[in-house]
């Protein structure tokens, strides 16, 4: 009796029905989404997610639906065919362990047990069989609300493919599930986590670092690319590229130790600002590929940089910006050798390079890091293409995707005349073999994340 009270208290009325005559029908539940607010047992037990967008409900057209259970994802059935009825099918999840506290195990165990429903004043009540009890939920409201996945996309074919390829290969029971363990996910990083025009940002750190260290090296005025930074030439320096980049920070940093690499690299990346646009270096990310990569970390991937730039300049900074520990980084690298200074273990840098990790390096870098090959791989630029091809020869499902740079209002427009993230045979090889093709002016809502204060 207690809960049929609580539910007449929340209505504001003595029927179901009642409500549900005022227009409350299968047809309004279509295409709505929602986030649960409460739930209320007959016994007196009630629970309130501290998130409440970590359990949604979406109710799709043609009886389909979606549903977060906290860590989980599901997608199942639903049915109404009277006034105020409703029934959930068998549902398919995937199968994440959830923190301590979490309303999954409830969730996933109450929903096949409701049996009617009610709209009230923008809020969804779900009654259990039996008087059992009612869950409450919210509306979500538009596909920006919080909670509903990459809200910075907008809503075309690169959002639905990417969301349509992560519920096949993580639901429970789809011919096409992939375990967790190898859900791998890598990511060039310049130009695709952020900006890599007018120069690469590690060509940037080392340009500073050649000018601070030019009065004890008088021979760099005459050799490349060295000539060229100290001229101020800026396009003779890009257009050496990663290898001129590595070339001048072997020179510069050898017989550093790595811990004191780290350091140098910390101290810049904090001050340093983008030439255009005055914002840190970390601030020139995309939002979208943000909240791309928090999305397939909730779905159980594990996500890789996988970058022609520095393996040892990007590991100081990218768990903070993208949230990539820096065990999960590849990139090109030198070799290190181990040597006892003042009594203590170091590892220093040499000049030699051991990986460019670009165009056919990047395959190996992935094998001789990461161990498995790719289930999802994304890029901007030719330097990815034989990565993107790599992951889509993968037996089983497999995700191609590439970043076009159409958007010259809201950042650059680039692909097949630069030589900056020069994009020219990989988007050949993309359109003949059918790869996502994300355009950021087309496709994306914002490019950066909000300036800090």
């Amino acid at each position: 009796m207690k809960i049929i009270l609580l539910a007449l208290a929340a209505l504001g009325t003595l029927s179901p029905l009642t409500a549900l005559a005022q227009g409350a029908d299968a047809a309004t539940l279509a295409g709505t989404s929602w986030k649960l607010h409460k739930i209320s047992y007959s016994n007196d037990e009630t629970h309130a997610p501290p998130d409440p967008t970590r359990y949604t409900l979406e109710f799709k057209d043609e009886g389909k639906l979606t549903a977060q259970i906290d860590c989980n994802r599901g997608t199942g059935t639903w049915n109404s065919d009277a006034p105020g009825k409703i029934v959930f099918g068998p549902m398919a999840t995937t199968r994440m362990m959830c923190p301590p506290g979490s309303l999954s195990n409830l969730v996933t165990r109450d929903l096949p047990a409701v049996t009617s429903y009610v709209l009230k004043e923008g809020k969804l009540f779900l009654s259990l069989k039996a008087d059992g009890g009612i869950y409450e939920y919210a509306s979500l409201g538009n596909s920006r609300a919080a909670g509903a996945p990459l809200p910075s996309w907008k809503d075309s074919s690169p959002k639905r493919a990417i969301i349509a390829f992560v519920e096949k290969v993580t639901t429970d029971g789809s011919p096409d599930f992939v375990p967790p363990s190898e859900r791998i996910a890598t990511f060039d990083n310049d130009g695709t986590l952020w900006a890599e025009q007018p120069m690469y940002t590690q060509l940037a750190f080392v340009i500073d670092q050649v000018k601070a260290r030019a009065q004890q090296h008088p021979e760099w005025e005459d050799k490349e690319p060295f000539a060229s930074v100290l001229k101020g030439d800026l396009k003779g320096v890009a257009a050496g590229g990663e290898k001129g980049a590595l070339a001048m920070l072997a020179a510069t940093h050898t017989g550093m130790t790595t811990d004191e690499f780290n350091k140098s690299v910390s101290g810049w990346i904090a001050t340093a600002r983008h030439p255009k646009t005055g914002r840190p270096y970390t601030e020139m990310v995309y939002q979208p590929m943000l909240e791309l990569l928090t999305y397939l970390r909730t779905n159980g991937f594990k996500t890789f940089i996988v970058s022609g730039g520095g393996i040892e300049f990007m590991r100081p900074w990218t768990e903070k910006a993208y949230g990539i520990p820096p065990e999960q980084v590849v990139g090109s690298s030198g070799k290190l050798k181990y040597e006892v200074r003042d009594g203590t273990p170091v590892l220093v840098k040499l000049p030699e390079i051991e990986l460019i990790d670009d165009h056919a390096g990047k395959p190996v870098g992935i094998q001789r890091h990461i161990g498995r090959r790719p289930l999802m791989a994304f890029g901007n630029s030719d330097g990815d293409q034989e990565m993107l091809r790599w992951t889509a020869a993968g037996s089983g499902a497999r995700f191609a995707l590439l970043l076009h740079h159409t958007d010259a209002e809201r950042e650059w427009a680039y692909d097949r005349n630069t030589h900056i993230g020069k994009l020219d045979k990989a988007l050949d090889e993309a359109v003949a073999k059918g790869w996502t093709i994300v355009s950021m002016k087309d496709d994306w809502e914002v490019i950066y994340p909000p300036e800090s204060k």
